[in-house]
C-alpha cells in the first residue's frame, strides 16, 4: 500500500496533545496535562509552525479537546486522575485569533465535559458527567448568549449496563437535526434533537460488545448524501483486544433501523503486535471549513498510523493509503489521532498537502475527488489530534499558574512566552470511559 502523505513542517513538544482545530491561520491544540491549557500556533505559513502561546488552564483540570464556531473557542475542563478545580467549558472570543478574550466558564459539576460538539449557532452538545450521576450523557446548552450559557436539557438510555460493560456517551455529532452518538458499550445511538429542550431516540444499534472487552463505541460519522454512517470503536490497552475492535460502514436511510453494510479492513501487516495498543480510534469528522468527502474516510489508528478508507462501494471498503511520522517503524507506538502521533520517535507534526496539490482549507471538494488530492493534513488537522502520549520532558516549566478566573473578562488569560517545545520523553496519560473516579487511575477513551 502506497503512503500517499508528504510532509511539510514540524513541531517538536513538550507535553501530550490531543484534539486540534484550525482557525484562521491559528491552530489550537488541546493538550492531556492536570492544569495545563491550550496551546496556540501560528500556521499561516505551514512549513513553519510558530507556537505564539497558551490559553491558560484550570487547576487539576484536563483540557484535550477544542471546539470552534462564529468566532468562539470552547474548551473543555475535565475532572480524571487528580482533583480539579472546574468542570465544565470555558468559552472564548477568537474574532482575533493572535488574542482570545475569556467570554465565561460554564460548570456542569460533577465530572465535568469529557467532549463537545459546536460547529455555530445557538447549541453545544456535550459529553459530560453532570453532579449526582456517574456517567457521561448528553447535555444540551444555549450559548446564543456566550457570557450567560444555559443548561436546557440532558439525555441518556434509560437501561442498566450488563456486568463488565459501561454505557457512556463518549460524542455526539450533529447533522441537520439529529444526533449520531457512540454510546461506548451501549454502541450506536440516533437521537432527534430538532427540539433541543425534548432530545427523543430514534434507534439504537448494538450488540456487538463482549463483557470484558467491550464495544468501546467511539465515532458515528453521518454521510448524509450517501445515507450512510460510519462507526469507530476505540481499542483498549489489552494486547487481546487488537482484533476486536472495528470500522464499521452502516445503511441509514432509515434511520429508525441502521442496516450493517461491512467492516473496514484491518491493516495488513506487523502492525501493533508485541503487546502495542492496537485498533481505531477517531474519524475525521467533516466539519465545516475542513476537507469533506463521503468517499473517502480518514481514521486514525492506534499503532498503525493514519488509514484512509474508499467507500466508493460501501458494501465492499478497500484501504486507499495511509500515513506513518518518518522514522516511525511500524509498531513503533500508538498511532496518533489526526495529527500523526508522538511517540519516542517523533513529534506532532502537520501534514498539508505538496504545494501543487495545495488548496484552502475553506474549500468544499466532492466525495469524488481522486484521493492524490485529499492527502492534506492541513484539512484533516481540523478535527485531529495527535491521542495519548505526553512528552513531558519539562512539564512544571510550562504550567501556569492557574485560577478560577472571573466569568465575564476583557484580558485575555493566554501566556506569550514560547512554550517548552523541545525534546521529551513520551509517557502514557489515558482517559476514562466512564468518567475516572476522583483520586483513581485513569481509564482508556479520548
Amino acid at each position: 500500500m502506497e503512503n500517499r502523505f508528504q510532509a511539510m513542517g514540524e513541531l517538536k513538544g513538550s507535553v501530550g496533545t490531543m484534539q486540534v482545530l484550525a482557525h484562521q491561520g491559528m491552530l489550537y491544540v488541546g493538550t492531556i496535562a492536570p492544569g495545563r491549557g491550550t496551546q496556540m500556533i501560528d500556521v499561516s505559513n505551514p512549513r513553519r509552525p510558530r507556537p505564539v502561546g497558551e490559553i491558560e488552564g484550570m487547576t487539576g483540570s484536563f483540557s484535550p479537546k477544542v471546539q470552534i464556531g462564529d468566532n468562539l473557542l470552547l474548551v473543555n475542563y475535565e475532572e480524571r486522575s487528580v482533583k480539579a478545580s472546574f468542570v465544565g467549558f470555558g468559552v472564548w472570543d477568537v474574532s482575533r485569533p493572535e488574542s482570545p478574550r475569556l467570554v465565561s466558564r460554564f460548570s456542569t459539576g460533577g465530572r465535568g465535559v469529557h467532549r463537545m460538539w459546536y460547529t455555530g449557532g445557538r447549541y453545544v452538545y456535550l459529553s459530560a458527567v453532570p453532579e449526582g450521576h456517574e456517567r457521561r450523557m448528553l447535555v444540551l446548552v444555549d450559548v446564543s448568549n456566550p457570557e450567560h450559557p444555559e443548561e436546557v436539557s440532558r439525555w441518556e438510555p434509560d437501561v442498566q449496563a450488563p456486568a463488565g460493560l459501561g454505557f457512556a456517551l463518549h460524542h455526539a455529532i450533529v447533522r441537520d437535526g439529529v444526533a449520531y452518538a457512540g454510546w461506548w458499550d451501549y454502541g450506536v445511538v440516533l437521537l432527534d434533537v430538532a427540539d433541543p429542550r425534548k432530545p427523543r431516540m430514534l434507534s439504537h444499534t448494538g450488540g456487538w460488545a463482549e463483557p470484558g472487552g467491550g464495544g468501546h463505541t467511539h465515532t458515528a460519522l453521518p454521510l448524509l448524501k450517501r445515507n450512510l454512517m460510519v462507526v469507530t470503536d476505540e481499542a483498549g490497552d489489552d494486547p487481546g483486544q487488537q482484533d476486536k475492535k472495528f470500522i464499521r460502514v452502516f445503511d441509514i436511510a432509515d434511520k429508525a433501523h441502521p442496516r450493517r453494510l461491512a467492516q473496514c479492513p484491518v491493516p495488513q501487516g506487523d502492525w501493533g503486535r508485541g503487546g502495542t495498543r492496537f485498533g481505531p480510534h477517531n474519524l475525521h469528522e467533516n466539519r465545516r471549513g475542513s476537507w469533506d468527502s463521503e468517499q473517502y474516510i480518514f481514521a486514525t489508528y492506534f499503532g498503525a498510523g493514519l488509514r484512509v478508507y474508499d467507500l466508493h462501494d460501501p458494501a465492499d471498503p478497500k484501504e486507499a493509503g495511509f500515513f506513518l511520522p518518518p522514522g516511525c517503524p511500524a509498531g513503533a507506538g500508538p498511532a496518533g489521532t489526526g495529527a500523526p502521533p508522538v511517540p519516542a520517535c517523533g513529534a506532532a507534526r502537520l501534514e498539508p498537502s505538496p504545494p501543487h496539490r495545495r488548496r484552502s482549507t475553506t474549500t468544499q471538494q466532492s466525495s469524488s475527488a481522486p484521493l492524490q488530492s485529499c492527502s492534506t493534513m492541513r484539512s484533516v488537522i481540523s478535527e485531529g489530534s495527535s491521542d495519548e502520549w505526553s512528552c513531558t520532558k519539562d512539564r512544571s516549566a510550562a504550567i501556569p499558574s492557574s485560577r478560577l478566573t472571573p466569568r465575564r473578562s476583557t484580558t485575555p488569560s493566554v501566556t506569550r512566552t514560547t512554550p517548552s517545545w523541545g525534546r521529551h520523553a513520551a509517557t502514557r496519560s489515558d482517559d476514562a470511559g466512564l468518567g475516572a473516579p476522583r483520586g483513581g487511575p485513569p481509564a482508556p477513551s479520548m
